[in-house]
């Protein structure tokens, strides 16, 4: 009796202290801390960085909406409100239902929009899809068995889920006396409902196809066999058969908002050190290799009191000299000489002799000459200025860089360094294969040069190999995939060109794609 009183009184104090923190829920899953208020569902890590926010994502979309163009608005004003209820927490992966509720002075009827959202937090919240988790087979099984999708179906026998998408796309899935369709991201809109000893329930969402539908939430449900990688964490899970029948809510309107003033630039002064970003894959003893420092030296320079790195960690190095010091070199070359074009007449010089050479050997190679000129093409293969290269010579990459090495950062190294990024030969080569010449090559150009003559062209290059591979359904993960990706996006978004974001999205749609 005495237990039951006191766990009744500590329950009760709880519940007091919630209240008053006007806290829904609060829970720690897969060393995350995941916390439910009246306003807003936040995600931070066990050093306390925030990795995910609603009220984050709904300001950043209605300012995107509303605020680009205020004179849109100014005559007919809009409200805005998002409603977010925490479904299921399943290790890192949690599920947000994502109501978007719009109205203008225009509009006839106000815009419902609601979704399933569900992301991964231990990977900087990217969205999920069932085939992360389950085997595409078993996930098309559980549809086809389903009575509702087997009416939708017609009698057809779709063999993948791509297959099934493009039947049911243009078919009405009926429920209750409403009508629905199959997201075209309905592999990203689903939630983890139930357990039993082998098996985990999901519900997956569907569109309303009319607005009295709206209301009624209506979603699939099904059994998927529990994988080895979800057993524990389904053990300690918060799932929708237990659901919180709250949400919260955040509304803005055009009216009235205010974003937040931007800060003014401090004024630059000569920084003391260097960053390194973390990303997937990244150790201390990567980081220590990939910049010739010791490890000591790093964790002391970052005060650093475990080897535990977090993606997204911003680590200070120090500063390298040698671009001061060739700098210095190069104003004291031309103070000597009085002569200041003499340096880009030589560099000018340099890259023209390799631009001819590369013109010399697509002669050779295209007249079939290479046994003539064996000899001649070997020699200048061992000073390292040519390669042979999938039956074809061609101007060593090196020779281009260590070109641009030399002459870095006069204005000229730009030149040099797309001409580097042109030279390299491919070849046949897998996807993974291409992706990281791509990166050596387009994206090197624009880690130097994020704002050089040639930023058009890189993008453009980039969405040229984004396109090849965007409808391929084969592209297998690998653990260097993450990385590349996580590169490729930061120099990208550093570059300020006008079409950075699309190639950004395009880019994470891609990467989204990969199995």
């Amino acid at each position: 009796m005495f237990k039951k009183i006191v766990l009744i009184s500590l329950s009760y104090l709880y519940l007091i202290t919630n209240i008053a923190q006007a806290v829904i829920w609060e829970g720690e899953s897969a060393g995350f801390n995941i916390r439910w208020t009246k306003s807003e569902i936040t995600a931070t890590t066990p050093f306390g960085r925030q990795i995910f926010s609603t009220t984050q994502l709904a300001q950043k979309t209605f300012e995107a909406d509303f605020l680009m163009d205020k004179s849109l608005y100014k005559n007919n004003p809009c409200e805005y409100q998002r409603s977010f209820a925490l479904l299921s927490v399943v290790g890192s992966i949690i599920t947000i239902s994502d109501r978007e509720y719009t109205s203008c002075k225009t509009m006839v009827h106000p815009s419902v929009d609601h979704n399933f959202r569900v992301i991964d937090l231990a990977k900087s919240a990217q969205t999920v899809k069932l085939t992360d988790l389950f085997l595409e087979s078993d996930i098309l099984a559980a549809l086809l068995n389903d009575k509702i999708i087997q009416l939708s179906l017609k009698g057809k026998t779709p063999t993948s889920l791509t297959e099934l998408f493009n039947v049911l796309e243009w078919s009405e899935i009926v429920i209750k006396d409403c009508t629905y369709t199959l997201p075209i991201d309905f592999l990203s809109q689903f939630a983890f409902h139930h357990v039993t000893a082998t098996q985990v329930a999901i519900r997956l969402h569907l569109q309303p196809m009319a607005h009295v539908c709206e209301s009624k939430n209506a979603q699939l449900g099904f059994y998927l066999p529990i994988p080895a990688t979800l057993r524990m964490p389904l053990n300690r899970a918060l799932l929708m058969q237990d659901q919180i029948k709250k949400t919260s809510t955040i509304s803005f309107s055009t009216t009235n908002y205010k974003p937040k003033p931007k800060p003014k630039p401090k004024p630059k002064t000569e920084e003391k050190y260097e960053y390194h970003t973390v990303v997937a894959g990244d150790t201390l003893y990567s980081i220590s290799r990939q910049y010739h420092i010791k490890i000591d030296d790093l964790t002391h320079l970052n005060n650093l009191s475990t080897y535990i790195l977090e993606i997204g960690q911003k680590l200070r190095l120090p500063k390298k000299s040698t671009t001061i010091l060739k700098q210095i070199e190069l104003i004291e070359s031309i103070e000597r000489s009085k002569q200041p074009v003499e340096i880009e007449a030589a560099a000018e010089l340099e890259l023209s002799h390799l631009i001819n050479l590369q013109k010399l050997c697509n002669t050779i190679n295209t007249q079939n000459q290479q046994m003539r000129f064996r000899t001649w093409l070997n020699k200048r293969a061992d000073k390292q200025l040519l390669e042979y290269s999938n039956g074809k010579w061609l101007v060593h990459s090196q020779a281009f860089w260590k070109l641009h090495d030399k002459y870095y950062p006069l204005p000229i190294s730009d030149k040099i360094d797309w001409q580097a990024a042109e030279n390299l030969n491919i070849g046949n080569c897998d996807f993974e294969c291409s992706l990281d010449w791509l990166n050596q090559a387009t994206v090197t150009y624009l880690k130097y040069h994020p704002t050089g003559k040639y930023v058009d062209q890189a993008l453009n290059k980039i969405q040229t190999f984004i396109d090849k591979y965007k409808n391929q359904t084969n592209l297998v993960n690998t653990k260097n995939l993450p990385r590349l990706f996580a590169v490729i996006h930061i120099t990208v978004g550093r570059t300020n060109h006008h079409n950075t974001n699309r190639v950004l999205a395009n880019l994470d749609r891609l990467r989204e794609s990969v199995n």
